[in-house]
């Protein structure tokens, strides 16, 4: 028989840190119980003191006793395998015991162990006393692609002489699988295993209901899905389009108009969150690549489609990215590549001299004939921040590039100009060297390190590729006395745009050679401001 488990509230939780909406809860159990759903998978029960998760994450008894849960479903929570593994079994006993009740005292009737693949072994102990307080197991077998069949079968025979897993699980954690290699590792681990099987999909190819429809059709008994795909990155089966092939089919009978309103609910969350299949999913998956590395880059505005999937390519090429970690998504980032001195020092190419900065805020289109009138009256330096479509570049002595994205973007456009380019060319050369025709380039180089600001001869070493921050060097080093700016308008303050801005600033007043920074324009950096008139 044909079970079908929906971890929406579990894996979904991932975007909301496991809060999630009283009335939504209710409706969305309402709709499982209706449509043909064995188990709804409540969440996580974290091993953990984090305060942060909100109460699908911890799944306590007292918290599900306050839940409304509908008698006809079965109700399962997930723990992470590797939490709870202790070397001494008595202090193992203790840390289950602390987080399960018996099962006849608890709503739950399954737990699921996740464990990645080559450690499932380890999980021998803690699933049998699991098993021993009168809860059905499931072992989630994580990063299960790419075994040999000799493989499967040496830990699906393990597991089996154990006598203590009902359901042997393995998850498309990398969403790289095909419905061929489903097959596979399902023949293979019924060399070995005479149990239940069941499967759960991630969607980083667009594979999982293919994949999903592939594991039923070889005979698993458990396939999980999620509501709108609700999941990790990619995000998973749907609820909805698995169980509509399987009415189809024939296989469940579903009533799929009682589904409505709750897709309806997630559809809300997921265009606020925004999972779902995309190039650089695909691009993980091809790689093993693990998807918290795209999530993670994806939620942090600094860096946008072209710095992501470089960054990408970067943990493809170290080939070790199949556990995440902040610390090696920082190392990718920070990593070595030499240093990169430019061609051009900028010493006194400014000295003594007031420049004004002009960046792309709407506040220079808002000011455009104030700051016209500003340039003319006063005799300072103007350059630009990138390309700028409000004041005419003949007014500027320099246009300064820093970010490749930016660089790649307006290359075709840079010989229009008539001054230079002060850009690091070993940095942005590849990108744009071939656009490059008449344009002159002074070359300064950028370095890429972790909460740095050193301003030398012909190169700097920064935090990010920020231009701001690189413009801010290059006139320190070419002596100007003082640096107006208009354009620079900023963040929110929670967005990560404006605090990272905010601490290339700081670094930058703490430098013994900064000079004085004024905004002539509104802006939300702590900066101080000048109107025009004064």
């Amino acid at each position: 028989m044909l079970n079908i488990l929906d971890c929406t509230l579990r894996d979904g939780g991932y975007y909301n840190n496991w809060n999630f909406n009283s009335s939504l809860v209710d409706a969305y159990l309402r709709a499982m119980q209706e449509c043909s759903v064995s188990y709804v998978e409540l969440g996580f029960r974290f091993n953990s003191s984090d305060s942060s998760f909100g109460p699908f994450g911890s799944t306590t008894e007292e918290f599900l006793n306050s839940l409304e849960l509908p008698s006809s479903l079965k109700y399962a929570v997930m723990i992470n395998g590797k939490e709870f593994l202790r070397s001494n079994e008595d202090e193992l006993k203790t840390l289950v015991e602390k987080n399960f009740v018996p099962a006849n005292k608890s709503k739950i009737s399954l737990v699921r162990v996740a464990i990645n693949f080559d450690k499932a072994h380890e999980t021998k102990s803690l699933i049998k006393i699991i098993s021993r307080l009168g809860y059905k197991v499931g072992l989630n077998l994580m990063q299960s692609n790419g075994k040999s069949e000799s493989d499967y079968f040496a830990i699906s025979k393990e597991i089996q002489a154990w006598n203590t897993v009902d359901i042997l699980y393995f998850a498309d954690s990398f969403g790289n699988m095909d419905p061929d290699e489903v097959s596979f590792i399902i023949d293979s681990l019924k060399k070995g295993w005479q149990g239940d099987i069941g499967f759960h999909s991630h969607n980083n190819k667009g594979y999982a209901l293919g994949n999903s429809m592939r594991a039923i059709e070889k005979g698993i008994t458990y396939c999980d899905c999620t509501v709108t795909g609700m999941g990790r990155g990619a995000g998973n089966v749907t609820t909805e389009s698995l169980l509509m092939e399987l009415d189809d089919k024939s296989i469940l009978d579903v009533d799929l108009s009682l589904l409505q309103g709750t897709v309806a609910d997630f559809s809300i969350l997921k265009s606020e969150y925004g999972w779902g299949t995309n190039m650089h999913y695909q691009y993980a998956a091809n790689h093993n690549i693990h998807p918290t590395f795209v999530q993670t880059l994806s939620e942090d505005n600094r860096y946008d489609q072209f710095q992501a999937f470089k960054i990408l390519e970067s943990l493809a090429e170290e080939n070790n990215s199949s556990s995440f970690s902040h610390e090696s998504l920082r190392n990718i980032i920070y990593k070595d590549q030499g240093f990169q001195e430019g061609s051009w020092d900028p010493k006194d190419f400014f000295k003594d001299k007031e420049i004004l900065l002009v960046g792309g805020g709407i506040s220079v289109s808002k000011y455009k004939e104030k700051i016209m009138e500003y340039i003319y009256n006063n005799d300072l330096e103007v350059i630009f921040l990138n390309l700028n479509k409000y004041i005419p570049s003949s007014l500027g002595v320099a246009t300064i590039v820093s970010h490749e994205i930016r660089a790649y973007l307006d290359a075709s456009f840079y010989n229009e100009l008539s001054h230079p380019l002060i850009l690091p060319m070993k940095t942005l050369g590849k990108v744009i060297n071939k656009y490059l025709k008449k344009v002159e380039i002074l070359d300064y180089g950028l370095n890429i390190k972790e909460d740095s600001m050193d301003i030398t001869s012909k190169s700097c070493y920064l935090d990010s590729s920020v231009v701001a921050g690189y413009a801010l060097a290059v006139c320190t080093r070419a002596g100007a006395k003082k640096i107006n700016l208009v354009g620079l308008d900023g963040y929110n303050a929670q967005d990560v745009r404006y605090q990272e801005m905010e601490k290339i600033l700081q670094r930058y007043k703490n430098l013994e050679e900064s000079v004085d920074l004024v905004s002539l324009t509104p802006t939300r950096y702590n900066l101080t401001i000048e109107s025009f008139d004064e």
